[in-house]
């Protein structure tokens, strides 16, 4: 009456099935440790990027600066310019702020340190997002101010 020769049994359908199961998960396992391979660069490329630009900024700050001075356990460093002008960069909670303007995030403490016997200002920047850490450190010489 029936014939089998043009069918698949249930135990091959149930391996085939197996089969393309895993291959699926091994797919999806790669796809997803990718992802995160991604977003965890992603994380350490903003980190340096903006610790890069924040102490651009700031070294271009202390250059045109006159006079330097660091109040609140270090928290508030305000740079004096000619005629009269500062600039003040200000750590509050998770951010460094320039004259009221957010212009780094993610920061773990404060960064500035004033070491005024051998006339240096250390900035230690140390920056954390997800589970990506960066720290940077930068010795700039005031003596001529």
């Amino acid at each position: 009456m029936f014939s089998k020769e043009g069918a698949f049994s249930l135990v091959e359908i149930l391996i085939i099935i197996t089969v393309i199961g895993v291959i699926l998960s091994l797919l999806y396992n790669l796809q997803l440790v990718g992802s995160n391979l991604w977003a965890r660069d992603a994380n350490r490329l903003e980190l340096q990027l903006n610790s890069i630009l924040f102490l651009k900024r700031i070294n271009r700050d202390l250059r045109e600066s006159v006079d330097i001075s660091l109040f609140a356990d270090n928290s508030i460093l305000t740079i004096y310019l000619d005629g009269g002008e500062s600039i003040k960069y200000f750590f509050r909670q998770t951010a460094i702020y320039r004259n009221e303007e957010k212009i780094i995030t993610c920061v773990e403490s404060t960064p500035f340190r004033l070491e005024n016997n051998n006339g240096l200002l250390i900035i230690n920047l140390s920056l954390k997002k997800d589970t990506e850490s960066y720290r940077l450190i930068d010795k700039v010489s005031i003596r001529d101010l």
